[in-house]
């Protein structure tokens, strides 16, 4: 993923999801650590759902968004919710190890 341009609030990723309606959702592997990692999924600019920040230690997690009535090409955006924290210069925000479509 990149990060949108002037923004380091969100990045966006073009993903392809398939030639037909099935159910399919985005999986998204992500970190929720010390500080609020929660954020928004958008398609194409449409809110489909978002994760709200549940852990106070660094735990890597899964987290599944249905994407079942989106079929071909389309444009996923992860937007942070929270401020950021006294350290986001030094380490960021929000980690992402990998994002996919899948049943």
């Amino acid at each position: 993923m990149k990060s949108s341009l002037g923004d380091v609030d969100d990045a966006t990723v073009v993903m392809d999801f398939g030639p037909t309606s099935a159910t399919k959702k985005i999986y998204i592997r992500h970190l929720d650590g010390q500080t609020d990692d929660s954020f928004k999924v958008y398609v194409d600019g449409t809110l489909i759902d978002s994760y709200t920040d549940a852990y106070s230690t660094e735990t890597w997690l899964t987290s599944s968004f249905d994407v079942s009535s989106y079929t071909g090409t389309h444009e996923v955006k992860i937007t942070l919710t929270a401020s950021h924290w006294e350290s986001f210069d030094s380490y960021g925000q929000l980690g992402i190890s990998w994002i996919k479509i899948a049943d």
